[in-house]
């Protein structure tokens, strides 16, 4: 009976399963954190969490070692599942390394990359795309980490042309 149900089990476990099963390459992995604080990395930074973000920047580093210039797109289908807090703290992980970095918060329907920061979106990536601001407008300092600035997603209260779009499920890191 044991064995019936372990060779029904269609679920992803652990990294092993994962590594199994696909050719996805496995940078690292970010475990549950029982912080209140979104930004972990730099409150908690000898924290296991802080850890495994060193772990995978580190890791990036050797993923395109060609290219000065990376794109990294956190995603999923559903909400509550960390793309912001990985998007966040990745985010700020690489611009405390020295590299300049663009947190770009794309969620136009519940915006939480504010979250951490003194930021309201009164203007933003929305703003941007349907052509009333500029890139110069929207790109904001973070204030207290070199290296990083910010697009917020844009005002919540504003009518986006498209927000059933795929673009508001993603949270991304633009390095």
């Amino acid at each position: 009976m044991i064995y019936s149900r372990d060779l029904l089990n269609d679920k992803i476990l652990d990294r092993y399963d994962l590594e199994r099963l696909t050719n996805i390459p496995m940078l690292g992995m970010i475990g549950l954190s029982a912080s209140k604080s979104n930004l972990v990395v730099t409150e908690k930074p000898n924290s296991h969490i802080s850890e495994a973000f060193r772990s995978i920047r580190t890791n990036l580093q050797y993923f395109n070692p060609n290219k000065d210039q990376n794109i990294i797109m956190v995603t999923s289908s559903i909400s509550s599942e960390g793309k912001s807090f990985c998007s966040l703290n990745l985010a700020v992980m690489l611009a405390m390394s020295g590299r300049k970095t663009i947190l770009v918060g794309c969620d136009l329907r519940k915006p939480k990359i504010t979250v951490g920061f003194d930021f309201t979106s009164e203007i933003g990536l929305s703003n941007y795309l349907i052509g009333i601001a500029s890139e110069k407008d929207v790109i904001q300092n973070s204030g207290t980490i070199p290296n990083l600035d910010i697009i917020l997603s844009g005002p919540n209260h504003q009518i986006h042309p498209n927000s059933s779009s795929p673009l508001r499920w993603m949270s991304c890191s633009i390095i």
